[in-house]
């Protein structure tokens, strides 16, 4: 059995150091359940739930993926692994671009695409 003397020496230095939660990425410490992911707001971690349906380049993620690559369409689970690569977009031309496929052209003169009943404003970009 510890004495009480011992167990301070082992404790006293855990609570006089606590780990630094003010790092640049509060969620860095953070693993949130399957379904919900972790957003920062002032500093504060948070696990919030992730939306299905989220639209992630060409593709639409499944709940509970990450768009990690929005050019390629590539979703993951939270803090998997990525590709860097740029996929060029395969779909109608719009303005000086292109959108990708499953979008139209919605706006030529700005270059906007958009899901085919996606919002799309009418103003001339020229």
């Amino acid at each position: 059995m510890l004495s009480l003397a011992t167990l301070l020496t082992l404790l006293l230095p855990t609570l006089a150091n606590p780990i630094n939660t003010t790092t640049s990425d509060p969620c860095a410490a953070i693993r949130c359940k399957s379904g919900y992911t972790c957003t920062a707001t002032n500093s504060t971690a948070q696990c919030t739930p992730i939306a299905a349906g989220r639209q992630c380049g060409p593709k639409v993620c499944a709940l509970g993926e990450d768009c990690c690559n929005e050019s390629c369409g590539v979703c993951t689970p939270p803090g998997g692994f990525c590709t860097q690569q740029f996929c060029e977009p395969t779909g109608p031309v719009c303005g000086r671009g292109k959108c990708y496929a499953g979008q139209v052209c919605c706006n030529a003169s700005c270059g906007i695409c958009t899901p085919p009943d996606g919002f799309c404003t009418m103003k001339f970009c020229g």
